[in-house]
């Protein structure tokens, strides 16, 4: 059964780190900047979210990442590749592109 449109609570444990996160680090706050807040996200992380008990796993987060997760991650190279060339065109009369190299 497919779930409700825009209701990430009713999406289970896929998206239930939306309303967590909504719910324990940004209810009652309001931030100047996006800045601000990413400080603020950034520290709440640290210092609560990766600390807790998950539910589920019974088990520290942070740890669980660092013992299980991070193992797995492969180091990826540094060097920025470029993803997309740019090209001029414009619309000809008849509705047809055409290049303008």
């Amino acid at each position: 059964m497919p779930t409700r449109v825009r209701t990430p609570r009713h999406k289970g444990k896929v998206e239930r780190g939306v309303d967590y996160v909504q719910e324990n680090a940004l209810r009652g706050h309001e931030f100047e900047t996006l800045a601000a807040q990413n400080e603020h996200l950034t520290h709440w992380e640290r210092t609560v979210a990766d600390t807790r008990i998950h539910g589920t796993t019974c088990k520290q987060v942070r740890g669980d990442f660092e013992a299980i997760e991070r193992p797995a991650f492969h180091s990826f190279s540094i060097t920025r590749r470029s993803v997309a060339a740019i090209h001029s065109r414009t619309v000809a009369e008849i509705n047809s592109l055409s290049d303008l190299r």
